[in-house]
């Protein structure tokens, strides 16, 4: 399991930081969505949510994930593209 904090900064916003990265390739057809974590938390991180709902913790200067964010950039920009 990864684990996730989730932060007060001065403003009162939530932060999500990430302490350890899940390194096992998974399939992107697995994610849903990713989200990039807060410049001010320790170490970067792409946070993937897979279709059951659970949170992955990765680094974001693995292959994989950096092949997950293209896949998912590239189907959010298909299905955001006006119809003809």
């Amino acid at each position: 399991m990864i684990l996730l904090s989730s932060l007060s900064e001065a403003l009162n916003t939530p932060r999500v930081c990430c302490y350890k990265y899940f390194h096992n390739p998974i399939s992107w057809r697995r994610v849903v969505k990713y989200e990039y974590t807060s410049s001010g938390c320790s170490q970067p991180a792409v946070i993937f949510t897979t279709i059951k709902g659970k949170t992955l913790c990765t680094n974001p200067d693995e292959k994989w994930v950096q092949d997950i964010v293209t896949q998912l950039s590239a189907r959010e920009a298909v299905s955001k593209a006006p119809l003809a």
